[in-house]
């Protein structure tokens, strides 16, 4: 698996799995910047829905408000392609700051 597929698989979800395990030999820096970014873009969806799932029985209308932060991952997921396919190791808005340093595990070669 090439460097910029196994960057574009870090972005879709149970895909990151993928990216992660067929590319383990051949990783390289561009691909392990991008499998960061996807793991914290993936994390943050999971706890968003929990969020969303928990404020729509708590309150629908909040839950309602708090579901359009839904849009803004696909704004993120969108983001992140648009940087793989222009070869650029930027971090993801709002987020991408928090996971440039952290998932040690990935900097192993």
């Amino acid at each position: 698996m090439n460097s910029k597929l196994q960057s574009l698989f870090a972005y879709v979800g149970i895909l990151w799995l993928v990216a992660f395990f067929a590319g383990r030999h051949q990783r390289d820096e561009f691909s392990r910047y991008h499998l960061k970014q996807g793991l914290g873009l993936w994390i943050t969806s999971i706890a968003l829905g929990f969020l969303i799932v928990y404020l729509l029985q708590a309150s629908p209308i909040l839950g309602l408000i708090v579901s359009f932060l839904s849009l803004m991952l696909l704004v993120l997921f969108l983001v992140g392609m648009y940087n793989v396919f222009n070869d650029k190791q930027s971090p993801l808005p709002f987020i991408g700051k928090w996971f440039e340093k952290g998932f040690i595990f990935l900097d192993k070669k």
